[in-house]
């Protein structure tokens, strides 16, 4: 549990860029247009766009759906725009494995938008915290399927991006590439907490630059699990809808939720000191005043349902802030145990906030959910408008005491914003923002 506004104001923890590539759009801006106009990414996939098409039709009630990014631009953007100056040449071949090619573009955005060069950057005391709830499924499958052997014990051939064959499965490549294509020299880290990961490493980020191990920092979280073993499983769990049609599949605390529909994206956020900031003249969208975190022991799957653990971090929240929360940003994944673990969580807590949700919107993108989510809200925090919550038409009876947005609104003047997010094994956060005074 960490305040991140100490009496020496130099040291607070501002975020003057963000980036996202998402299913909604390959920038921060697409993506926010897109959210607020009330757009979704949700749709049917086709057997062209996913593998083991036949196995999956085997899985009673499924019908294939999610909200996928639009690959084949994320590559023409990174093919046809000139790197970073002052970048090395990353090899073509990383660029196939799409959690790379996404932070790279969320990077690029990041990085446009804080008016960050890499000197700039050399020139600071650095770090690296992004995220990610897995490694690279794509380039694993490849691996598995380049190492089959037939009848005769002999390795089968595959069609597939052979470059990635050899290349390392492990859930820091992001991190990794950030630093080099940044050229940072300073602490890198990797939060992995299921879909609490984003969020963990944003916090994490803000941590050392608070405690002055950092000027700044580039944190965030990617993840592309739009894959058939992900799709199978998390179906098996009973946790994605199986309503249609897809486009109003997912809807977070409205009383006929089934489930979430699963995406895939990056988020980069770029985290400086006042001190930082102010130097090379950034405009910054919002500052992060504090951090909570906290496990939930129900399961390995399960959320407490009564909404303590919710409402403990938004009280750890309150008293570091020294003000309950106006404006709440949930994790919103549309189950029925995670809408009203947090539902409760709020009416304990902050029942006058104003709440929504983005899922509807963009999917659950796991891993990277807590990063993209966050970039939405420091955007949404300098327009000082609170995002609609995409397909919430009926309230819960359940829940009806708290305030979930079904189109924008203004938000209220000098809001204190909380952003929570949840993940699989009992991990959960809280990150509270404040427009920059």
């Amino acid at each position: 549990m960490y305040s991140f506004s100490t009496d020496e104001a130099s040291r607070d923890v501002m975020i003057t860029g963000t980036g996202l590539c998402t299913p909604l759009g390959l920038s921060g801006s697409q993506t926010w247009t897109a959210l607020t106009e009330g757009r979704t990414a949700a749709r049917g996939i086709t057997t062209a766009e996913l593998q083991h098409w036949e196995q999956l039709e085997q899985l009673t009630g499924f019908a294939p759906a999610g909200c996928p990014v639009d690959h084949s631009s994320v590559k023409r953007h990174l093919f046809e725009r000139p790197p970073l100056p002052g970048s090395p040449q990353i090899p073509d071949h990383w660029m196939l494995e799409p959690t790379l090619a996404m932070t790279t573009v969320a990077l690029h955005d990041a990085c446009d938008h804080a008016q960050l060069n890499v000197a700039q950057v050399q020139a600071a005391k650095a770090g690296v915290c992004i995220g990610s709830s897995k490694g690279s499924l794509r380039a694993a499958e490849h691996w598995y399927s380049a190492r089959r052997l037939d009848a005769n014990n002999r390795r089968l051939q595959t069609t597939g991006p052979h470059a990635i064959s050899g290349f390392p499965l492990l859930t820091d490549n992001a991190a990794k590439l950030t630093a080099r294509l940044l050229q940072i020299q300073g602490p890198v880290q990797v939060p992995v907490a299921a879909c609490a990961s984003g969020l963990l490493a944003i916090l994490q980020a803000a941590r050392l630059i608070s405690s002055g191990v950092c000027d700044l920092c580039v944190a965030g979280a990617a993840d592309a699990s739009l894959r058939p073993e992900i799709l199978a499983s998390f179906h098996r769990l009973g946790v994605t809808s199986r309503s249609r049609p897809a486009e109003t599949a997912c809807k977070p605390f409205d009383q006929h939720r089934d489930g979430f529909l699963i995406g895939e994206g990056a988020g980069i956020l770029i985290l400086e000191s006042r001190r930082h900031a102010q130097a090379r003249g950034a405009r910054p969208l919002c500052q992060i005043v504090a951090g909570t975190w906290a496990s939930d022991p129900t399961g390995m799957t399960q959320v407490d349902e009564s909404g303590n653990t919710i409402a403990r971090l938004l009280q750890e929240g309150t008293r570091l802030c020294g003000q309950v929360p106006d404006v709440i940003g949930f994790h919103g994944t549309g189950t029925s145990s995670n809408d009203l673990a947090e539902a409760r969580g709020v009416i304990q807590t902050a029942p006058a906030a104003i709440c929504y949700a983005t899922k509807g919107a963009t999917g659950h993108l796991l891993g990277a959910s807590g990063a993209v989510e966050a970039g939405l809200q420091a955007i949404a925090i300098q327009k000082r408008l609170i995002p609609g919550t995409r397909n919430h038409e009926a309230a819960d009876p359940a829940f009806q005491e708290i305030r979930v947005t079904g189109g924008c609104v203004a938000a209220p003047h000098d809001a204190l914003w909380a952003r929570l997010s949840l993940g699989f094994g009992g991990h959960a956060g809280a990150a509270f923002f404040r427009p920059v005074r």
